[in-house]
């Protein structure tokens, strides 16, 4: 097999944000449980504060892959709907399969702790209810990424065109206006709310088309393919200290009441996406003239191409972790967390490696 196109930074992100979902869901797992404000519930918000960037970067690499070839599709000429034929049979209907697999796995194991361990009754309804869980999702609380790929999957044809005609500062002006009304607006009528004098005013800007995920999508194609200013980038950085900084305190402060507070969590707020950026722009300028040799680019890309089975099965591990009592707050949590979380995220690697090995399984469950 061929290597030598391999990206590298995008690989080490998709590595890299893999662990951290491990981390960040770790911490998440006893984070809503455990008494606000007590030592381990903060641990565990400095953990989750500092990993919200996991998600946006995967999809931010998924955009840099996926608009890159522009050219070579206009080369080949095809029809809209040998496109999405492609696409479907590829990649939506691969994702499509995974999401029925894992929903099953997930809520079959659910049941099955119900039934053994906790003693509760199982009903046929119960079973019955996982079809619909699926249609209607997500099935499983972490499994919502897949309908967000399946959904940017669907919509890659027609933004396709744009980025093929549109010049360098169309497409910053689309990322400066989802920022601002996808992003900004919502996060400024969170802060509005928590002002007794203003709470019960909102800014009314209803357009869908500049809010969810499609901004981290175009920004990876337009941060990878776009040499970023170094004045610019170092900008970035600071506002993303800062960012993470805020989403740390804020969240903090705004949980005084004893509720944990997680809008600041949000994968959509500025704060989150000032962080991916950063974390996107810092792993092009570090690795992206970088040269490894075969045996690198093959050990890296091999890790890599299991990042979306990692993603899949790790929860697994976390679940079976909790029946066994190791969780984030089993020992102190400043250890507690990274550790449990490189010992999912090696944990699942392994699995999906061996997976990966049956052919059938690797072309329909990860």
């Amino acid at each position: 097999m061929e290597y030598k196109e391999r990206i590298v930074y995008a690989d080490l992100l998709r590595i890299c944000a893999a662990a951290a979902v491990a981390v960040l869901h770790t911490a998440a797992s006893r984070w809503y449980a455990a008494p606000a404000h007590t030592f381990n519930w903060e641990i565990m918000n400095v953990y989750g504060g500092l990993t919200r960037w996991a998600v946006p970067v995967l999809i931010m690499v998924s955009g840099a892959l996926q608009f890159r070839p522009v050219s070579s599709f206009n080369a080949q000429q095809l029809s809209c709907k040998e496109e999405y034929r492609i696409i479907f049979k590829k990649r939506i209907l691969r994702i499509i399969y995974a999401l029925i697999f894992w929903s099953i796995v997930y809520n079959g194991y659910h049941l099955i702790v119900r039934h053994f361990v906790w003693r509760e009754p199982v009903m046929f309804g119960d079973i019955a209810a996982i079809p619909l869980k699926i249609i209607f999702g997500p099935a499983w609380h972490h499994l919502w990424f897949l309908y967000i790929v399946i959904g940017l999957y669907l919509i890659t044809p027609l933004v396709r065109i744009f980025i093929a005609h549109a010049q360098k500062g169309h497409i910053k002006s689309f990322l400066v206006l989802a920022g601002i009304i996808g992003s900004g607006v919502p996060f400024f009528n969170f802060i509005v709310s928590k002002i007794p004098a203003l709470s019960a005013y909102r800014v009314y800007f209803p357009a869908p088309e500049l809010s969810g995920y499609m901004g981290y999508y175009v920004a990876g194609y337009y941060f990878s393919t776009n040499d970023i200013r170094k004045h610019t980038r170092i900008l970035f950085y600071l506002l993303a200290l800062v960012s993470a900084v805020f989403t740390i305190l804020g969240t903090s402060y705004w949980s005084a009441a004893g509720r944990p507070e997680d809008f600041l969590y949000g994968n959509i707020l500025p704060t989150t996406m000032l962080l991916s950026f950063s974390i996107f722009l810092f792993f092009k300028k570090a690795f992206g003239a970088k040269r490894l040799d075969q045996k690198q680019i093959q050990t890296l890309c091999e890790v890599s191409r299991c990042t979306l089975g990692i993603y899949l099965f790790h929860d697994l591990v976390l679940q079976i972790f909790s029946l066994w009592g190791l969780t984030a707050v089993s020992f102190n949590p400043i250890i507690a967390i990274p550790l449990i979380g490189m010992v999912v995220f090696f944990i699942s690697l392994i699995v999906i490696s061996l997976i990966k090995k049956i052919p059938i399984l690797e072309k329909y469950i990860i």
